[in-house]
């Protein structure tokens, strides 16, 4: 993700990889919030164990600032399979920077939080698709009656 002079990054594994927040010049961040619904992604966290039934342990968010001037707050929680959320997965991630000496971070930074694939919603296919669908069915619901007269 990109914004104006600022980005935010993983390249690999989010329980084994460091996410990378880069700030050229976007001003002070007092807030972050992740939120991977739209995704179908979600915030796997280390706690409770045992957690969600086919979830493996998760990581709880960390970064690299020194004092950790910061409030991760996790919301959303959801279960998959059917399963009610058990408080490990979230969709929501909100970091709040306010309580940096001056009120919020100008510089990048790196932070560890797990990531997880959300497999409970399956996509719908669009309109288009399904017309396209019924139209290839009809065609070949014809032909076949055309070989058999």
């Amino acid at each position: 993700m990109t914004g104006n002079k600022w980005s935010l990054s993983l390249s690999g594994d989010s329980f084994t990889t460091a996410w990378i927040f880069t700030n050229t010049g976007a001003g002070s961040l007092t807030r972050l919030v992740l939120d991977g619904s739209t995704g179908l992604t979600v915030f796997d966290k280390a706690l409770p164990e045992p957690g969600t039934a086919g979830s493996e342990s998760g990581r709880d968010f960390a970064s690299s600032i020194n004092n950790d001037p910061f409030t991760a707050t996790y919301r959303k929680p959801v279960g998959i399979a059917g399963a009610n959320a058990v408080g490990d997965l979230y969709q929501i991630l909100d970091v709040d920077f306010t309580g940096a000496p001056s009120g919020g971070l100008r510089q990048g930074f790196t932070f560890m939080q797990d990531t997880d694939n959300d497999l409970r919603l399956v996509p719908v296919p669009e309109p288009s698709t399904l017309i396209l669908l019924g139209i290839g069915l009809v065609g070949a619901a014809r032909a076949r009656r055309r070989a058999r007269g």
